[in-house]
């Protein structure tokens, strides 16, 4: 029998919020290199992730990130960003990466079976999240952290670059505008300060898309 996806999430917020002691959390940066219809390019650098120090055992964690089990029942972080893009199938491209170690002992690994699990073994993925103004909105979900193991040695991203592309869009190019992002679009999306859209700018406030990614933004 497995949990309900709706009380393991639950479980881990609660693990995790009781755990967390860090002040000065591990972060991460991101560069919008370029943003076009159907081309984003993005710059990611990773700190080295804080190691929390859990009573069962010690996890890494990033500020403003989120916490998944992984295939191996390893607590990890998940970074998803969501991005503008029009078209279908989009390709993530890895032009670059550097990654690193760093020795930790007793990573924590989760005792039961029934906790649904991620598979982090892509470590960049990107996945569909609904529309608007027609524009198909991804989110580009990252596991910076992998555990070794033996448990006592993580890898972890340093640096990445990518670029996301797609096949194109139905619509031809001479009706796609361009809309100019607000506050709370730049907050939301890597691109946020052009959204393109397959229709002329409407009135529609933005905010109204936000429940549409209350299941994939962790």
């Amino acid at each position: 029998m497995r949990i309900n996806k709706f009380y393991t999430q639950a479980l881990l917020f609660v693990f995790f919020t009781l755990s967390v002691k860090a002040l000065h959390a591990a972060e991460y940066k991101i560069d919008l290199i370029k943003s076009s219809v159907n081309e984003v390019e993005v710059k990611i650098r990773f700190d080295a992730p804080e190691i929390i120090q859990g009573k069962k055992g010690n996890y890494a964690y990033y500020k403003k990130s989120g916490i998944v089990v992984n295939e191996n029942y390893n607590l990890v972080p998940i970074v998803t960003k969501f991005i503008s893009i029009a078209g279908k199938n989009p390709l993530i491209t890895i032009l670059n990466s550097e990654n690193a170690s760093l020795p930790v002992e007793n990573y924590l690994k989760i005792s039961s079976d029934t906790i649904q699990t991620t598979n982090t073994q892509a470590q960049v993925t990107i996945k569909y999240s609904g529309l608007y103004k027609k524009i198909p909105l991804y989110a580009l979900q990252i596991f910076p952290v992998t555990v070794n193991s033996n448990q006592h040695i993580i890898n972890y991203i340093k640096a990445l670059h990518l670029k996301i592309t797609t096949a194109g869009s139905s619509t031809p190019l001479a009706k796609i505008k361009k809309v100019k992002g607000d506050k709370f679009s730049k907050g939301l999306f890597i691109n946020g300060d052009e959204i393109y859209s397959e229709e002329a700018p409407v009135t529609k406030n933005i905010q109204n898309i936000a429940s549409s990614f209350s299941n994939t933004d962790y």
